[in-house]
């Protein structure tokens, strides 16, 4: 629930900031913290996680490119009490670029059935799909494509996409009575196994504690509503997580910072922190010299707290 409440003060404050009349924001820069001496990056993944006894692969023509797999078939996901999810179609995004995987749902139910992602992982990164929804009244379909957007394959370092894993949410009345979340599936390209490494995100180690890795990767300043320090996150710690934000400073000075990151254990994450330009602003930062921050890891589905760390300060090249 808080990271739905977040998410929606994050995309009304972007609607307000994108119209340069109501906020003048500086040039878009990019500085990458990969090569910095402050880096101390391991190049060790996690153990990618065990298939479930649910598996669903696709397995018939491809053709590699720059981006992925472009795989064509039909696989049938989900296929429980009148719902059928049906894997279509992957290949290179038409109207954002990265990676469209096109799915179809068909309700052969007597119910207004409303579809969510619960949770979905690409070559072992989770992928917050926290806005989508499809909804399908009684006998009808619905084709749906799923981004999987350019940058998100950059900064996890996706050079081609092997996999996926998958749990959906079920339910009724505009989500007002659930019904079920599916078991976990898989699905598979015909590159599974063959395809490149993933490329491990280097960036400056923030921390490396319990089994829980987080590192900053890049700082992009000037963007429209919000700067952003970009995150790469590993969980082995035995347990699912949220990653969250305790407290941030920006060359001395406290700003707000957004993150709520949820990481499997075995699995993998990338995020960024959100800081306000309005922040920036007050205090006259127009760019990034040293950055303070601490962290609060919490269980997933409790909120329970695990930890939270001491301050951890870095500098921006």
């Amino acid at each position: 629930m808080k990271r739905l409440l977040l998410l929606a003060l994050i995309t009304l404050v972007l609607v307000f900031f994108l119209t340069a009349c109501f906020f003048p924001y500086l040039p878009v820069t990019k500085k990458d913290l990969g090569n910095d001496k402050q880096s101390n990056i391991k190049t060790t993944s996690p153990t990618k996680t065990q298939p479930t006894e649910r598996q669903k692969t696709i397995a018939t023509t491809t053709k590699p490119d720059d981006n992925g797999a472009v795989i064509k078939g039909n696989s049938i996901l989900l296929d429980r009490d009148g719902l059928v999810i049906v894997a279509k179609e992957l290949k290179k995004g038409d109207l954002f670029g990265g990676i469209d995987l096109k799915l179809l749902f068909e309700n052969n139910t007597e119910k207004n059935l409303v579809i969510t992602f619960k949770e979905l992982t690409v070559n072992n990164f989770m992928l917050d799909q926290t806005y989508f929804r499809s909804t399908i009244t009684p006998g009808n379909k619905a084709n749906e494509t799923i981004n999987i957007s350019s940058s998100f394959l950059e900064d996890a370092g996706i050079n081609e996409i092997e996999y996926f894993f998958m749990i959906f949410g079920v339910f009724e009345n505009d989500l007002r009575t659930h019904l079920y979340d599916s078991e976990e599936v898989e699905l598979k390209t015909s590159l599974y196994g063959t395809a490149k490494s993933n490329t491990a995100p280097a960036g400056i180690e923030l921390l490396n504690e319990r089994g829980i890795r987080i590192v900053a990767t890049y700082v992009e300043e000037g963007s429209p509503g919000f700067a952003k320090v970009a995150t790469y996150i590993e969980n082995n710690c035995g347990s699912d997580i949220e990653v969250s934000i305790k407290s941030i400073s920006v060359n001395g000075y406290m700003v707000d910072g957004f993150m709520f990151c949820e990481v499997n254990d075995g699995r993998e994450a990338v995020d960024t922190i959100n800081i306000l330009q309005s922040d920036l602003k007050d205090n006259d930062i127009e760019k990034f010299v040293d950055i303070e921050l601490s962290f609060e890891i919490s269980e997933k589905d409790t909120w329970r707290t695990i930890f939270k760390t001491d301050p951890i300060s870095f500098t921006v090249p």
